[in-house]
């Protein structure tokens, strides 16, 4: 199983705001989609970009 950590960037207030989501899956396109959702989530905004990620083989 492949480890996933995604680092999502919203402006918020006129401040950059980064936030990590970790996910796991063999396939790193449904891994982006989960974790995307879940950016969504913690910013409360869809104006949010992948800034970076990660990728690790357990």
């Amino acid at each position: 199983m492949k480890s996933y950590s995604f680092i999502f960037i919203c402006k918020q207030s006129g401040k950059d705001i980064r936030k990590t989501v970790n996910t796991q899956g063999e396939c790193v396109g449904y891994a982006l989609e989960l974790a995307a959702k879940e950016a969504v989530s913690k910013f409360g905004t869809q104006e949010i970009y992948l800034e970076s990620f990660s990728l690790s083989n357990f």
